[in-house]
């Protein structure tokens, strides 16, 4: 469809340890955006609960797949108008090059994605 997503993630890390009960028209949307496969422990039995970071994990490395942009330790504070000058780079971009933690489909973050197994190689032209 051609969107350009941007999530924006005010923590360093996923360190939110409670438990959600699920529905089962959750766990239904969830095992087909791949959950299961990502965590194998998803909905095992009659366990119909997750913690919340094993939630975001499995929600980033779907959105990571999909070629979302994952911004962390930023946060949204209001939605101002574009300006006059559409050439004039808005005040979130700037913002958000600011940052120290940005995490992309072909890009690192450390401490976001320990927990998330999944292997990542950055090549460059120094590569080739």
């Amino acid at each position: 469809m051609g969107a350009q997503v941007v999530v924006l993630e005010k923590r360093e890390s996923f360190s939110r340890n409670n438990v959600l009960h699920l529905w089962p028209f959750t766990i239904h949307d969830l095992r087909g955006l791949g959950a299961k496969k990502f965590y194998g422990k998803f909905c095992a039995g009659s366990i119909d609960h997750i913690s919340i970071r094993q939630l975001q994990l499995v929600l980033l490395k779907v959105a990571l797949l999909l070629g979302a942009e994952v911004h962390v330790n930023v946060e949204f504070k209001q939605l101002l108008d574009p300006p006059e000058d559409q050439n004039q780079q808005s005040e979130f971009h700037e913002k958000a090059a600011k940052v120290k933690t940005r995490v992309k489909r072909n890009g690192r973050s450390p401490r976001l994605t320990e927990g998330i197994s999944i292997k990542i190689k950055v090549l460059s032209s120094e590569d080739t």
